[in-house]
């Protein structure tokens, strides 16, 4: 047999010898890596000084979005959350196309499918999901804000100057109103973000003349058109903006054409159903168009005063009185012609879009404040050029601007704690002690008990008992777009005896669940009586849950929250 050569302690020799070379080799790497992270950091340190309004104005963004952020802890209660919708094999959407889907594939992409891995992988039970699903959705809309926001900064700094930008920047961060949209799984917060690249970009189209800005400004209005539809209006801002800077001769120039060409390009990218399942998107579309502004029935009359009406609800009053001193600066400077040209583009931009909105959505007998919202971004950019103007250290602008703020950072703190004042909230906590495994719980407009974690329960939810068909039928006729769309999305067809005290004995609930909007959102005789019987206690269940709301305090805004339950009653089956 050959001899081993060296024995152990030669191994120990080389091992050490090993040992030290890689301690040689980390303490080198150090030193090199060291200057280099430094240098990051200067950089950093260079920008957060330079751009210190904007700085502020993401941290207060973040910190005032993330007060009430987990609502609902499982599921977003807003009816119109677009985040938790579920995409076909085939890629379509679920659901239809009554609104747009580019908010689902970025969700699905970002958030839903790597928490359905992550749970997969670790072995949980599926409803450990929801919560890391519902934070991904809200700091998904939060991301998008805060870019919404640098967009608003870049946009102003750039055409008007630093002090504009930050001013902006920082009412933008700290607006009720807007901060309340991040709190939902919507795509309404994540709509100013599209409209904002791309009114960007046309700008930018406008100031270097170039075609392919022009293209991607157009791309990105369709972009914003397929989170939703009405972010159509700002694809308005490219022509007006080319025309503004460069003549009337190029409202028909190369430029305007591959932009307007771009917007449905972009629209198809984001929402690729319209092509690939075009029947049932036209018959979506249609159904939607024809019956939004009248969905509640309401049809005597235009919104046009309602929409002016709402902006102070999302703004509040001293953010109106703001930006309209700023307006009335910047239109003095437009009458006597002391602006810029990339001020004048600004205006005309920032105008055309507001025009679009207040003609064709002022035009709706029904009015909300997610109508709205699109134009309130574009109001502040058009105060921008009187901002520029004013000096911000002087005391009566400093105070002013100061006062304002902190009255819009009490406004959205008070915001997150309506939000975590929802009833629901502590009747899910309830029912993570008292519903034992097994439970029956009948459902009407209250948690998903099934989706909270360790919590293992049947909650059939009794159906929908509005009227909308009927009202939609009287409304238009026979229209064939309506009835079909009533056949797809308004039918619910359940037993005769679903809301009498003999359905209920037949179905024999452990517990029955339901908020105020049980109420609020049906108008059906027999439904009603049955829940006013349930809460009068005289159905054989006696209240085991009862709790109201937080009233909003008179001095903030907004006015309303959509989909905030005002009260939540749980009821256990009497024992014999």
């Amino acid at each position: 047999m050959r001899p081993i050569v060296g024995g152990d302690d030669d191994t120990k020799k080389h091992g050490s010898n090993k040992s030290a070379g890689n301690a040689c080799s980390d303490a080198i790497l150090f030193i090199l890596l060291v200057p280099m992270i430094l240098s990051r950091l200067n950089q950093i340190g260079f920008w957060v000084r330079t751009h210190r309004a904007l700085s502020i104005a993401l941290l207060l963004a973040i910190s005032l979005s993330l007060m009430g952020a987990n609502w609902g802890r499982v599921e977003c209660w807003n009816l119109d959350n677009m985040a938790f919708r579920g995409v076909m094999p085939n890629f379509l959407p679920c659901g239809g196309y009554l609104k747009p889907p580019l908010h689902i594939y970025l969700n699905q992409t970002l958030v839903m499918k790597p928490a359905e891995a992550l749970r997969s992988v670790l072995g949980f039970e599926h409803n450990w999901q929801y919560p890391l699903q519902l934070w991904g959705a809200r700091l998904v809309t939060l991301a998008l804000f805060c870019g919404t926001i640098v967009l608003i900064y870049h946009v102003a700094r750039r055409n008007c100057g630093p002090r504009s930008a930050g001013v902006l920047a920082l009412i933008t961060a700290t607006t009720a109103g807007l901060i309340m949209f991040n709190h939902f799984a919507t795509a309404d917060s994540p709509l100013l973000f599209w409209m904002m690249a791309s009114f960007a970009l046309a700008l930018k189209a406008a100031r270097t003349g170039r075609t392919l800005d022009a293209f991607y400004a157009g791309l990105v209005a369709g972009l914003a058109t397929a989170d939703k539809y009405n972010g159509l209006g700002v694809a308005i801002a490219i022509p007006a903006a080319i025309v503004t800077l460069q003549g009337w001769k190029f409202l028909f120039g190369k430029q305007c054409w591959v932009g307007a060409f771009a917007v449905p390009l972009g629209f198809i990218l984001g929402n690729p159903g319209a092509v690939f399942d075009s029947k049932n998107f036209v018959e979506d579309f249609l159904y939607n168009l024809y019956t939004t502004p009248v969905y509640d029935g309401k049809t005597a009359g235009a919104g046009y005063f309602d929409f002016l009406t709402r902006i102070p609800d999302l703004i509040g009053w001293p953010g109106v009185v703001l930006i309209s001193i700023g307006m009335m600066i910047s239109l003095y400077l437009l009458f006597r012609g002391r602006l810029s040209r990339n001020e004048l583009a600004l205006l005309a931009a920032t105008g055309a879009v507001f025009l679009f909105y207040y003609v064709t959505i002022g035009r709706f007998p029904r009015m909300a404040d997610r109508f709205v919202l699109p134009v309130i971004p574009f109001l502040f950019l058009f105060a921008a050029p009187g901002f520029e103007r004013l000096c911000w250290k002087q005391i009566i602008p400093a105070v002013t601007l100061g006062v304002i703020l902190i009255y819009n950072i009490f406004c959205s703190v008070e915001v997150g704690q309506r939000f975590l004042s929802d009833p629901r909230m502590d009747a899910q906590l309830f029912a993570l002690k008292y519903f034992w495994k097994g439970a029956v719980i009948e459902n009407s407009n209250a948690p998903d008990w099934g989706r909270l974690p360790g919590l293992t329960v049947k909650a059939p939810h009794l159906p929908s008992a509005g009227s909308r068909a009927s009202r939609f039928t009287r409304l238009f006729g026979q229209n064939s777009v309506i009835q079909q769309g009533i056949e797809k999305f308004e039918t619910s067809e359940y037993p005769a005896d679903t809301f009498t005290l003999e359905g209920l004995k037949k179905r024999n609930p452990d517990f029955v669940a339901f908020s105020n909007q049980a109420f609020q959102f049906t108008d059906d005789e027999q439904a009603l009586g049955f829940y006013h019987a349930l809460d009068d206690g005289k159905m054989g269940y006696v209240k085991v849950f009862d709790q109201s709301w937080k009233p909003r305090a008179p001095w903030s805004y907004p006015h309303d929250i959509d989909f905030l339950a005002e009260r939540m009653i749980i009821l256990k089956r009497a024992e014999n």
